[in-house]
């Protein structure tokens, strides 16, 4: 895996059956969810849309790029937190963390683009 983890975590936003991996992170609704509170654009429901393949804007491009950073805050900064989440299954903590986390990351590209 990437991290090259001895143990690979499932989906940390807490889908059932999924694994840590990139390709899951493209079609992760929970992930996407956090993501579309902060676009001006339609996220799209596929991972064409929302690499911006199809369809391709500029605010899809920075709604990947604050996906891209939400995930790595949380797994890098917050990995207690997302342990607790799994092991528990209750993420409203994590949650309310990926939220921060996409308004920072949302303001910061919006305020880099603008200049």
């Amino acid at each position: 895996n990437r991290y090259h983890e001895q143990n690979r975590l499932s989906c940390i936003f807490g889908c059932k059956d999924t694994v840590d991996t990139l390709s899951h992170y493209f079609e992760c609704d929970r992930l996407w969810r956090v993501i579309a509170k902060h676009s001006r654009c339609n996220i799209g429901h596929t991972a064409l849309h929302r690499l911006g393949l199809k369809d391709p804007a500029p605010e899809r491009f920075k709604n990947l790029a604050v996906a891209f950073t939400v995930y790595h805050a949380l797994k890098l900064s917050h990995r207690e937190v997302i342990e607790q989440s799994l092991n528990s299954r209750q993420f409203e903590e994590l949650a309310r963390l990926a939220k921060s986390e996409a308004a920072a990351a949302n303001n910061l590209l919006t305020s880099l683009i603008a200049n």
